[in-house]
């Protein structure tokens, strides 16, 4: 990663990526999908760190070093971010990208639930699932399909069933 000079600022730099690839803001907002007016407050440094994911598309259609305005926008320097933080965020955004528009929201949803249960100090999931299998408890579809077979009724089937009738 290259990292950034001292007068250099993401949105000069992007600035001057565009100029040099001859696009107008017009034209990157209909190749990326992000306004032009937005894209004008970060060239402008109104907007000094704007999304990861908007700078993955415009290092993109740039083919300007990710990692460069990752540390230019303040996400990481090349001493907090490791290389291999910065693959899987690479892998992880162009992921994203292939995905339906509905599936990134969906995506985007869960990434940001597993946020607010890191910040609520609960467990990640896969930790959870870890202390279940510990202790010996079957995970969550396991149970109900176990419960299924034997002719069981799931725990909130009799309440729909009431709520149904009455």
């Amino acid at each position: 990663m290259t990292e950034p000079r001292a007068h250099e600022t993401l949105g000069t730099v992007l600035r001057a990526a565009r100029a040099a690839r001859g696009l107008s803001l017009r034209d990157v907002e209909r190749r990326t999908g992000i306004r032009n007016a937005h894209l004008s407050q970060i060239e402008t440094d109104t907007i000094a760190k704007p999304e990861m994911a908007i700078l993955w598309d415009l290092a993109s259609l740039y083919d300007v070093d990710f990692g460069r305005l990752l540390a230019l926008a303040g996400h990481a320097s090349g001493a907090e971010t490791s290389g291999s933080q910065r693959r899987r965020t690479t892998v992880a955004l162009r992921a994203l990208s292939q995905l339906t528009p509905g599936d990134q929201t969906e995506a985007l949803r869960f990434m940001a639930e597993l946020k607010a249960r890191r910040d609520r100090g609960e467990p990640a999931p896969e930790t959870a699932a870890k202390a279940r299998r510990d202790r010996g408890e079957p995970a969550p579809e396991t149970a109900a399909k176990a419960r299924q077979e034997r002719g069981e009724p799931a725990p909130n089937a009799e309440r729909k069933a009431r709520r149904s009738r009455g």
